[in-house]
């Protein structure tokens, strides 16, 4: 395993923990660069792409269609504020992991509890843009 695989992993149960304590998410790692949580009403993907690229996913869980962004809900909410996809250094994963996690509790707390009445608003506005 690559030091940044390492790093992204450790960072992945650290950071996002209160994903198991608060909402009773199981996580399974599905590729090395892929960790899913999931419970009875919500599934959240953390992943990195090369060139060092890492992304959390938010959808009611087992549905088809294709996840929300965080970066797309956070600048639904606020159109000053979203998350810059840009490459990461090594040393910036942990804080880059902190930053989307205080995003996903600020903006996505209702979702993660299984209200996905807003997350149906902003896939039904970025299905309309993306037209």
């Amino acid at each position: 395993m690559s030091n940044f695989k390492k790093i992204f992993s450790d960072s992945v149960f650290s950071t996002f923990n209160f994903l198991i304590s608060d909402y009773g998410f199981v996580f399974k790692e599905d590729p090395e660069t892929v960790f899913t949580a999931r419970n009875d009403k919500c599934e959240v993907m953390i992943s990195w792409d090369r060139p060092l690229h890492i992304a959390v996913m938010i959808k009611p869980p087992y549905y088809y269609k294709p996840s929300l962004d965080l970066n797309q809900i956070v600048h639904y909410f606020n159109d000053k504020t979203g998350l810059a996809v840009r490459n990461i250094k090594e040393e910036e994963i942990a804080d880059e992991m902190s930053r989307m996690a205080q995003l996903l509790k600020e903006y996505c707390m209702p979702m993660l509890k299984g209200d996905f009445s807003e997350w149906h608003k902003i896939r039904n506005h970025y299905d309309g843009v993306q037209k």
